[in-house]
């Protein structure tokens, strides 16, 4: 072990935020070059499991989330989102993120010493069609670990699990496919919305980080992707 991780331990900042808020930022997690080295590789991958002929006039809409464990039925667009499950194994360079040394430290502070991986996703969010226009409309709130959250009681139900999530493009700016969370919202099991159907919850926040950012935050705090009305690819 490095023990150069002893340098990022959880600091007491981050644990009252990752406890109150449901998350908290770091800066910096990544260096450039493997910022760059992970986008390469990304890039191939998101080739592979993308349909880039595809015609605009489908009138079925394409999945959401492809496996790569199995080929999907129909495949996506240019301009839809790729969520990769199970990515980690498809290249080594995954793999030195389990234990990254200035995010494993503050995982192990949180979670404790026993600690598994059961869960990963990739996604690339390309910018959306020329000539989609921009509107307003809720986003796709959510909890993370669906089937636990029906069977498990309490309000809140347990922790069990965290996510860190490796941003790798620039959503310092909003409408770039940012990350929304309702801050606090891991306390309550269910998120009240707004009386219409277009507006989000009230303390909405968009997560707006620079490339190499890592943002940890608690498997129960309501979250959602967005669209990218940008010209960058997130």
């Amino acid at each position: 072990m490095d023990t150069a991780c002893f340098d990022y331990c959880l600091t007491e900042d981050e644990r009252l935020q990752f406890e109150s808020n449901g998350f908290f930022v770091v800066e910096d997690i990544i260096p450039a070059q493997m910022v760059e080295d992970l986008n390469v590789v990304i890039d191939r991958l998101d080739t592979q499991y993308r349909d880039r002929t595809s015609s605009p006039k489908r009138r079925t809409p394409a999945p959401a989330v492809i496996s790569r464990k199995r080929a999907p039925t129909e495949l996506l667009s240019p301009h839809e989102r790729l969520n990769l499950l199970d990515f980690v194994g498809t290249d080594e360079i995954f793999l030195e993120l389990l234990d990254w040394p200035k995010t494993f430290p503050k995982i192990w502070a949180i979670l404790g010493w026993n600690l598994q991986l059961y869960h990963s996703h990739m996604t690339v969010t390309p910018p959306a069609a020329p000539g989609e226009v921009e509107v307003k409309k809720r986003l796709e709130w959510h909890q993370y670990s669906g089937r636990l959250n029906i069977e498990l009681e309490g309000n809140p139900r347990p922790r069990i699990s965290l996510k860190v999530g490796f941003f790798l493009t620039d959503t310092t700016e909003e409408s770039r496919g940012n990350f929304y969370v309702v801050p606090g919202s891991h306390l309550q099991n269910e998120l009240e919305f707004p009386g219409d159907e277009a507006s989000n919850p009230e303390d909405t926040l968009a997560v707006r980080v620079a490339p190499g950012t890592a943002v940890f935050f608690n498997r129960r705090l309501w979250h959602s992707a967005s669209p990218n009305y940008s010209d960058i690819t997130r």
